[in-house]
Order: structure tokens, then sequence, then C-alpha cells
């Protein structure tokens, strides 16, 4: 069965990089999880290289 979860992060870029380190052990643990990042675009554009790695989609509000 497939699951989808989706990281809402709205703060600072530090909380990003540290949603994507719980995202990246999920997804270890559970390749069939669908990860999807909610987060403002100044924090986690910076960072949507990383992000493409681990995320099925990238939302920036």
């Amino acid at each position: 069965m497939n699951y989808k979860i989706a990281f809402i992060q709205l703060t600072r870029i530090g909380d990003v990089i540290q949603t994507f380190m719980a995202a990246k052990q999920l997804k270890v643990e559970n390749p069939n999880l669908e990860l999807t990042l909610i987060s403002r675009t100044r924090f986690a554009s910076q960072l949507n290289f990383l992000l493409q790695i681990m995320m099925k989609s990238l939302h920036y509000p």
C-alpha cells in the first residue's frame, strides 16, 4: 500500500533542513511513501536541488 505524507514547514531554513532529514529517514524505512513539502519560497527555494531528491512534490505558497 502506498501512503502519502505532507510536511508543512513554514518557518526557518534550518527547520526545512531538519524536516528533510526526517523525511529522508522515513523514505529509507518506507520506500513506497509519497512525500510532499509545503514551505515558504524564501526558505525552501534555496534548497530546491536537495529537496527534489526526496519529495514527490514541492509547494511554495
